[in-house]
């Protein structure tokens, strides 16, 4: 048994389905199926369709698909008009990003492409509305827009992006088959906020512990610098020095710096340094310095 079926070939539009058994007679070990295409007057790209056997009777099936293809006669595709895809516009979340797909030059026929969008850093049904179909220009339209709606949501996020991508045109060739739609948070005058605080005083030798907290948990992390600096302790002989950055997980609200004081042999006075906290990342800064005390 064969049959035709449709890829970017529509039967009726572009070939004549056909369907039926095909016999073998003895000794004989090839034959051949005939497929009508039908002729029109619209500039078209290659289109495909396909010859499907199946139901072998007195053999088995080693490959059971054919592919028939079509070229247009009405014109070069070198000639067709070429669509592209802009980026859209930065939208905040909860809009509307629209991208906004061009013909080169206005035709006579319809113009049809496939589009779809995918993720990139913003995640589908999370950040924006999944979406797909099929985009129409008609006679003489040069543009028409994709609209994607995004999601407003209550977590603090850096700016999020996706793509559209176009496919499969019809009429039509491609130029620029993807546009990337970018998302900005809300949410920025929600960001909690940092404060490290003083540490209990300790006695030279031990390790004084700043703490440092967020004022209400994150759904992304948060990170923070961090660097000590001289009072009249002085770091190398009273404390050892450091910096680094400080991250707080999602979720977390308390993190502890430690530094190092040294213990030596002179009586001195209670000896202070400190701490200061900058360039935080999803966090403001409410109080960025703690006071450190060496006692003797």
């Amino acid at each position: 048994m064969f049959a035709t079926a449709d890829g970017t070939a529509a039967s009726g539009a572009d070939y004549t389905g056909a369907s039926g058994t095909l016999t073998f007679e003895p000794g004989t070990m090839r034959r051949t199926i005939g497929v009508a295409t039908l002729d029109d007057t619209v500039e078209e790209p290659e289109e495909q369709f396909t010859i499907t056997l199946s139901d072998p009777t007195g053999a088995t099936l080693e490959d059971a698909i054919g592919t028939g293809t079509i070229r247009d006669d009405d014109g070069d595709t070198g000639d067709f008009p070429t669509l592209s895809i802009a980026d859209a516009p930065l939208v905040v979340e909860g809009g509307t990003a629209e991208f906004l797909v061009t013909l080169s030059a206005a035709v006579e026929h319809v113009v049809t492409v496939a589009y779809a969008t995918a993720d990139g850093t913003a995640k589908a049904s999370l950040d924006y509305a999944s979406t797909a179909g099929t985009l129409r220009l008609e006679p003489g339209d040069t543009a028409r827009a994709i609209r994607v709606p995004t999601l407003d949501d209550e977590s603090l996020e850096q700016t999020e992006d996706f793509t559209v991508t176009l496919s499969g045109p019809a009429g039509a060739t491609l130029a620029d088959a993807a546009g990337r739609g970018t998302i900005t948070d809300d949410d920025e005058g929600k960001l909690p906020a940092l404060a490290i605080g003083d540490a209990p005083p300790v006695t030279e030798g031990e390790s004084a512990r700043f703490p440092v907290t967020l004022s209400a948990p994150s759904e992304q992390a948060v990170t923070v610098a961090f660097t000590t600096a001289d009072g009249t302790a002085a770091a190398g002989s009273d404390y050892v020095a450091a910096d680094g950055t400080l991250t707080f997980e999602p979720g977390t609200t308390r993190r502890t710096i430690e530094v190092v004081t040294r213990q030596d042999e002179l009586v001195e006075s209670d000896e202070g340094f400190s701490v200061t906290l900058s360039e935080p990342t999803g966090a403001g800064l409410e109080d960025d310095t703690g006071m450190g005390t060496i006692l003797d």
